[in-house]
């Protein structure tokens, strides 16, 4: 075999046929409850496993959610985190810049790709994780000055963010998390990286009484939390408690209980903030759960609240790949919407017959499809929200070199993805670039013989055959724009390529906004793959579309296929 490369770049591969699995779901309404637990062989239990446990058969319920925190060159999500998640936990993942040894990961180095193979090993332990999880990239950045400044840090966030949804992540929820502290003092903002890249606004807050502030002032649940509450109130995200806790003050006994009660209390008020996890652990200050009989009982009291205890509205679980061979697909969902007895469902906009158990489709056309599943009451009226799947069926990746030419002429094949040529002959054929640029040449292909060329970059490829002109062929790869439909407030990721390119090539993005001809986006002569758009002309048809060129030229591939989407 005649192997033969072009923009030899990480990305989804035409092949892959695993089930990508969706984000985790906040409830409607209510917050889930989880927390921190750290092992101990004195309060909780001597192993994560056993701690947890312990906690939860104390409080008379599972925890929904499980915090844990793993240093730059730790290895991630572990055996824990899949037995946890195995027991209905979702977990919310912190990574920091910090390395085991005490030194720090630059964010400007992580910015500008130094550390992409890092990004890439963790994005692939994430899909391989399969489970839904929220990841906070460096949570409380204000302590980790070392790392580099607030620009670097939301830089950093940014890239970590882009580089994931480049090499397929789809199970992630993107959490900014910051000290309660910050909020309150004013200074949080300079660190939020922006509304289309933090899906939750996360925060960390204490009454510091007896503990790093022996003297006081004892803060409220209400006080410490409601800057943060505030912050992302204005900012319409949804919100979640990542740590919170209290130690006992001798001179009051039952403080603390009252505090956890009072934080019970607030939630409810506060709907935006959808999950709260307790920090049940000695580090720094002694906030275990069970430190006095009465905090352990308020902790319980408050777990045991309806309000607490609510479950994803709707949530579906497994899917077609986001580029399949397969002409079938499975999916699964699950959903608790109030008065919600039965699923509906949809493929392409054409309702699906009874899938209360799920869907299944047999003989799908190639090209893009939407799934569409909501839940039902008695009457089988809608109740809840919408969830969708994505994904785009393509043909098989290998065409045929033989005297009458290249078959098929025009072949689809994903960003990312390998494209095989095998020669049948008789004669003699190459496979080459058109374009000018000098991407690929096979040399001569007897029969028997086969290459192979990779595609990073959205755009239509034109070639042909050295030794009869009259032989030519196209690889047309498609931009991809997710979701479809959206309002004026959505953000639409767009993505162009599965990685950066070679030297002296970059990628040119255009635009069509309603009611104007194509013009440059931003993304024109970048490396980057993939950015995030707000619209920003009113309701209407957006289409976008890119093309690999090469700088020292100027001569590039002909622009990929416009991808539509809708603004309501």
């Amino acid at each position: 075999m005649i192997a033969a490369t072009v923009l030899l770049l990480s990305g989804l591969t035409a092949d892959s046929s695993s089930a990508s699995t969706g984000p985790p779901v906040l409830p409607d309404s209510g917050a889930l409850f989880g927390a921190y637990v750290k092992a101990d062989a004195t309060m909780t239990g001597p192993t994560r496993a056993t701690a947890m446990a312990n906690v939860e058969s104390a409080a008379g319920r599972g925890m929904a959610l499980d915090r844990q925190y793993y240093l730059w060159d730790q290895s991630w999500p572990t055996a824990d985190d899949a037995a946890s998640a195995s027991q209905g936990r979702t977990l919310f993942l912190s990574w920091s810049a910090k390395r085991l040894d005490g030194t720090f990961v630059s964010w400007s180095g992580i910015a500008n790709g130094f550390y992409d193979s890092v990004i890439d090993q963790q994005a692939a332990a994430l899909m391989s994780f399969g489970q839904p999880v929220f990841f906070s990239f460096n949570h409380e950045p204000e302590n980790d000055d070392p790392a580099g400044t607030p620009g670097d840090f939301i830089a950093a966030f940014q890239h970590v963010r882009d580089r994931f949804t480049t090499d397929g992540v789809t199970n992630v929820s993107y959490a900014w998390t910051m000290m309660a502290w910050s909020f309150r003092m004013g200074s949080a903002g300079v660190y939020y990286p922006g509304d289309a890249y933090v899906d939750v606004i996360a925060a960390d807050g204490y009454t510091w009484y007896g503990c790093h502030n022996p003297s006081g002032p004892w803060r409220s649940f209400s006080e410490v939390f409601q800057p943060f509450y505030s912050f992302g109130k204005d900012r319409g995200k949804p919100m979640i408690i990542a740590e919170w806790g209290a130690t006992e003050d001798p001179a009051i006994p039952g403080r603390k209980a009252t505090w956890i009660n009072e934080a019970g209390t607030q939630l409810k008020l506060w709907p935006e903030i959808k999950g709260v996890m307790y920090f049940d652990t000695n580090a720094g200050c002694a906030r275990w759960i069970n430190s006095s009989q009465r905090s352990q009982a308020a902790f319980t009291t408050m777990g045991a609240d309806p309000y607490f205890n609510p479950a994803p509205s709707l949530m579906i679980s497994s899917g077609p790949a986001i580029w399949s061979m397969k002409p079938t697909a499975d999916l699964t969902f699950t959903g608790s919407a109030l008065g919600g007895v039965g699923f509906g469902c949809s493929l392409d906009g054409e309702p699906s017959p009874d899938c209360d158990a799920g869907a299944s489709y047999n003989a799908l056309a190639v090209g893009d499809h939407d799934f569409s599943v909501w839940q039902v009451d008695v009457d089988g009226t809608q109740v809840g929200g919408i969830a969708h799947w994505f994904w785009t069926v393509i043909p098989g990746s290998k065409i045929t070199v033989s005297d009458s030419g290249f078959s098929p002429f025009a072949h689809f094949a994903p960003q990312g993805a390998t494209v095989l040529w095998s020669a049948i002959g008789p004669n003699d054929h190459t496979v080459t670039d058109a374009t000018g640029m000098g991407l690929f040449d096979s040399g001569p292909l007897s029969a028997g013989s086969t290459v192979t060329v990779m595609f990073g970059g959205a755009g239509i490829y034109p070639y042909g055959s050295t030794l009869d002109p009259s032989m030519t062929g196209v690889v047309k790869v498609p931009i991809v724009v997710t979701p479809a439909t959206g309002n004026e407030a959505s953000s639409f990721a767009v993505r162009w390529a599965s990685a950066t390119p070679p030297a002296d090539f970059v990628y040119d993005v255009q635009i069509k906004r309603p009611g104007h001809a194509w013009s440059r986006w931003t993304a024109w002569g970048t490396t980057a793959t993939s950015s995030n758009f707000v619209p920003d002309l009113g309701p209407g048809t957006y289409s976008f579309r890119a093309r690999l060129r090469r700088q020292s030229s100027g001569l590039h591939c002909r622009w990929s296929v416009g991808k539509k989407i809708t603004v309501s």
